[in-house]
């Protein structure tokens, strides 16, 4: 049984075989495929399939569709459309684990996945604050839940000074409040700007928070700290 289809342009036959081959079709008595090239015309011809026995409706869809794609969307067929998605709903994938077979999935049985393979987050505190602690206050905190485990960049910045001479101003960057990433002091009574990186493993996909803090050293003689445009972001590494 041949089936032909007119409009072609001229296809790599080895390519489509290929696609036969892997399309999931139930009818294996493919015996060859061949092209011939319209006289009024230089690229488009006939396309023609063959099989030992009549393809099924099912199967004869697959083809439909595998010569539509020659055409370059051409003579698209075209399906009642749903909003939504049901937990029995059925899609068609192509299992790549399978020889790119096509396989019915139901939709309950999908994965979650990302939208973006580089998650990133970002927040930031620009106005002026102050203390007289020694111990760290929270100036900043960003949270945020990994979408995938793994190693991530943490970036952060903001402007220091002390209130006279003699106090140091102190900045921390700690997870969770119980891992401390990185501590800098500062012992200008004038605005300086201080920042860096850190990277951090983050081995579960819960809620997590990072906080951008500050103290002042020695609260001894009415000393105190004082910071602005704190900046906090967090980029997951590929």
């Amino acid at each position: 049984m041949d089936y032909r289809y007119d409009d072609i342009p001229k296809p790599n036959l080895q390519d489509f075989q290929v696609m036969i081959d892997g399309s999931g079709m139930t009818n294996k008595s493919y015996t060859g495929v061949t092209w011939d090239r319209d006289e009024d015309s230089a690229i488009q011809g006939t396309l023609t399939v063959s099989y030992d026995e009549e393809l099924t409706l099912m199967d004869r869809d697959v083809l439909d569709g595998l010569a539509n794609n020659l055409r370059g969307g051409q003579r698209v067929q075209l399906f009642p459309e749903k909003t939504g998605t049901d937990d029995d709903d059925l899609v068609l994938i192509e299992d790549s684990q399978g020889g790119f077979v096509k396989k019915k999935v139901k939709v309950s049985n999908l994965p979650v996945i990302s939208d973006s393979r580089n998650q990133a987050e970002k927040a930031e505190s620009l106005g002026e604050s102050s203390t007289s602690s020694e111990v760290f206050v929270q100036k900043l905190r960003l949270t945020f839940t990994p979408v995938r485990t793994g190693w991530f960049e943490i970036s952060f910045e903001a402007e220091l000074k002390g209130n006279k001479n003699g106090a140091v101003a102190v900045m921390g960057i700690a997870v969770d409040d119980t891992t401390n990433l990185r501590r800098m002091d500062l012992a200008e009574t004038k605005y300086m700007g201080v920042g860096g990186k850190v990277f951090y493993e983050f081995t579960d996909t819960n809620e997590h928070f990072i906080d951008l803090d500050y103290a002042v050293e020695d609260n001894s003689g009415n000393r105190s700290a004082y910071i602005r445009q704190a900046r906090l972001s967090l980029r997951e590494m590929s």
